[in-house]
């Protein structure tokens, strides 16, 4: 399994149980990490059974690896069961912390932020062992909401329990900081670190592709390379991501060739619709029209969905069409086509059929998911979406927001009408 053999390790598995071998608490662990990384529910669920016929549930190591497991599979109801199960149960210190840490983890691999801030916050009041890898996680779960004050705040906690910086604590402050909009503080995270390995270097150009500074994200790449550092597909991803932002139409080409020529890097699909993002950016639409079907990827949404967002980028309503209607051939549910051409309409005061659209969203049942909102106030987290009235403050919240429309009114600001 280390070494990534992990279908031979699942035929050992099937071996074993077919000639009778019995399974001890480090076999099953094993399998159920086996079942979590090639996200098999249902064989997870069968070592899941024997555990429970074997009356081993309650042994610590076997209870963190049903936390990843269920975790790894999407399930994270079956994980808090088996959770607060264990939290029953188990008494060592160590077995605690890791256990909390894995379901911190699963919190935010299944994009559960405010779950996962909550977990760890209990974690802390309890009085549990902070590990470093527990605080990367919190980390990546700022870095998801947004929440600069508390990412300084797991910053600080690695500095101060004396973990020091690896290069996966690094990458993932690093990464926190830009996703939080303080690049200064992802600079310094980057520039506090000596000895970088192509994680660091990939997280940093990303940092200045996603803040809009093109430049600097090639100007950084160019001296990564330099330093005879290897890039890898993400590194890649970052660069064209770069090239496209900033109109560098030619070098984004160059860089595309680079990766296959020489460092025989296979593009991905999002190397492709790197690609498609760059030309429709630059204006050249039906270059990069062209490119999707010379490239044999008219199968994949996102780069109709790149090419459709280029064209309201470019105002060209007809491409815009065109790549909708490719894209709800391929998704005729996908409420995000619908939205994105409806917006174009709605752009170039094509009002009757930006409402056709609308319309036709609703009779066939679907709906735009609402937008959230994150807002952290005297170390608690907030969490609102569209015509929300769940928070126990909403009354007054939408009370003083009347107070503000009329004063914006007062101000002789006007209401938009479209």
């Amino acid at each position: 399994m280390k070494m990534g053999f992990d279908l031979v390790a699942l035929e050992l598995l099937y071996e074993m149980v077919g000639i009778g071998i019995g399974f001890n608490k480090f076999t099953f662990s094993m399998a159920l990490t086996l079942a979590g990384k090639l996200v098999l529910l249902e064989l997870g669920k069968q070592i899941h059974s024997q555990i429970l016929r074997n009356g081993c549930e309650y042994d610590a190591f076997i209870t963190t690896s049903l936390l990843d497991m269920y975790c790894k599979c999407g399930k994270i109801e079956a994980s808090l069961v088996v959770f607060y199960n264990s939290s029953q149960s188990t008494d060592g210190l160590i077995a605690k912390t890791i256990q909390w840490s894995s379901m911190i983890s699963g919190f935010v691999q299944n994009g559960r932020i405010e779950e996962a801030l909550k977990l760890f916050s209990k974690m802390l009041q309890k009085g549990l062992k902070v590990d470093k890898f527990t605080l990367t996680s919190i980390s990546s779960a700022c870095s998801d909401a947004g929440i600069l004050q508390q990412g300084r705040q797991i910053h600080a906690c690695i500095e101060k329990l004396g973990y020091g910086f690896d290069v996966f604590s690094v990458s993932a402050i690093t990464d926190m900081y830009a996703k939080c909009g303080s690049l200064d503080d992802a600079c310094r995270a980057f520039d506090s670190i000596e000895s970088r390995n192509v994680v660091i270097w990939t997280s940093m150009i990303n940092s200045y592709a996603s803040h809009g500074h093109g430049r600097k994200a090639i100007q950084l790449f160019e001296k990564m390379l330099g330093e005879k550092i290897m890039p890898n597909e993400i590194t890649f991803v970052g660069v064209l991501s770069a090239c496209s932002h900033c109109g560098e139409v030619k070098e984004g080409c160059k860089y595309f060739r680079l990766m296959q020529e020489e460092y025989g890097i296979f593009p991905s699909i999002e190397h492709f619709t790197c690609m498609v993002d760059l030309l429709g950016r630059a204006g050249k639409l039906e270059e990069a029209k062209d490119f999707i079907y010379q490239n044999n990827i008219e199968h994949h949404d996102v780069v109709w969905k790149a090419l459709l967002a280029s064209s309201r980028f470019d105002n060209n309503i007809e491409m815009a069409k065109w790549a909708s209607e490719q894209l709800v051939s391929l998704k005729p549910k996908d409420v995000g086509s619908y939205v994105l051409i409806s917006n174009i309409c709605a752009t170039k005061r094509m009002f009757l059929e930006s409402n056709k659209l609308r319309n036709l969203m609703r009779e066939r049942g679907m709906s735009k998911e609402p937008g959230q909102s994150w807002i952290e106030l005297k170390n608690k987290v907030h969490v609102f979406t569209v015509d929300d009235k769940s928070h126990p403050e909403s009354e007054a919240i939408y009370s003083y927001l009347e107070h503000l429309m009329e004063r914006l009114k007062e101000l002789g600001h006007k209401e938009n009408q479209c």
